[in-house]
């Protein structure tokens, strides 16, 4: 992981994972839906992207180091921009068993997110 990852790569990574949700249990869609939008507007927004991907680069590091099979989540591929074939998305599961991955979206990155949306409007 380590390394990050720019704006082409960043809209890859979204677009990769949204066609991949069709591939998803139906109790996971509408989360992982959210948790796409979410990484791909703060991702895709000049303000956050690189403030967002030195938060996602700390967390994943982090997590790597507390979790050997952390990378085995689906939304750790969001998050880190690696892909799947179809079959893989289909068999691993979407976050940890302590959904660790998706409180760090919910509790990081959306936040951020209102923050910033605030922010624009104030501007307008």
């Amino acid at each position: 992981m380590g390394e990050k990852i720019g704006p082409n790569e960043t809209e890859y990574s979204a677009s990769v994972f949204m066609e991949a949700i069709n591939l998803f249990p139906k109790e996971e869609k509408a989360d992982a839906k959210r948790y796409a939008d979410i990484y791909s507007k703060l991702k895709g927004s000049p303000e956050t992207a690189i403030e967002v991907n030195d938060i996602i680069t700390t967390c994943l590091l982090n997590l790597e180091e507390q979790d050997d099979n952390i990378r085995n989540y689906k939304l750790y591929k969001l998050l880190s921009g690696n892909s799947l074939s179809p079959e893989e998305w289909e068999s691993i599961p979407m976050d940890t068993p302590n959904g660790d991955l998706g409180r760090f979206i919910e509790e990081k990155l959306a936040p951020l997110l209102d923050e910033t949306e605030a922010q624009r409007e104030n501007k307008e």
